[in-house]
């Protein structure tokens, strides 16, 4: 067997099983207020903006490839987030029930069209910076470190979340676990497989 072969495909698709488990916790209970879109936001910067650190850094594929399948995930993951969320304040609205306060609330003033809108423009405009600055190392180097810094933080929103609601309910235990056995098992991959420095800082 090709251990090389499975540890890659493991990296590529590991980091996405916690939002999986939070995709399948929001369908479960129809519910999504326990759960910060921002966290998908910050993952599609991060990602695109890795993706922009490959052009004029080419460290190594399967890290490539993870940012292209987080990004397909976040997507989803939004989607789910914002057809519930609509769903749910459309049904408070037309009830006799008080509409309960929602930290979030403020992401669904965008349709989900829209999102996708705004992620396809940044990322056509961060790949068209990148490539006609591949040749500039500052620049190179400067989008990584932002790229792998947006990253680091991706927990400060779901934080805010919790503290608001002073309560994690909705939120999957299978993301934060993922979060933590996430975070260790790539950072070692990093060491292992000679990653650039911005990978080892932030990671």
């Amino acid at each position: 067997m090709d251990w090389s072969l499975l540890v890659s495909a493991l990296m590529v698709v590991g980091p996405v099983a916690p939002y999986v488990a939070q995709v399948l916790q929001i369908q479960k209970e129809k519910k999504s207020d326990g759960f910060s879109p921002a966290v998908c936001i910050v993952l599609l910067v991060a990602n695109v903006l890795r993706i922009c650190f490959w052009i004029g850094e080419r460290f190594e594929s399967t890290l490539l490839f993870q940012s292209f399948v987080m990004i397909a995930a976040q997507l989803y993951l939004l989607k789910v987030w914002h057809d519930t969320a609509s769903y749910n304040k459309d049904r408070a609205r037309f009830s006799e029930l008080p509409i309960q306060p929602d930290p979030s609330g403020f992401w669904l003033n965008y349709s989900y069209p829209q999102y996708l809108l705004g992620v396809v423009a940044f990322s056509v405009i961060s790949l068209g910076v990148a490539t006609m600055s591949s040749e500039v190392s500052v620049v190179v180097q400067s989008i990584g470190f932002l790229s792998l810094s947006i990253e680091a933080v991706l927990g400060l929103p779901q934080a805010y979340i919790n503290f608001e609601r002073r309560s994690v309910r909705g939120m999957s235990l299978g993301l934060i676990g993922g979060w933590f056995a996430g975070d260790a098992s790539k950072t070692v991959y990093f060491v292992l497989t000679g990653a650039p420095l911005q990978f080892l800082l932030c990671g």
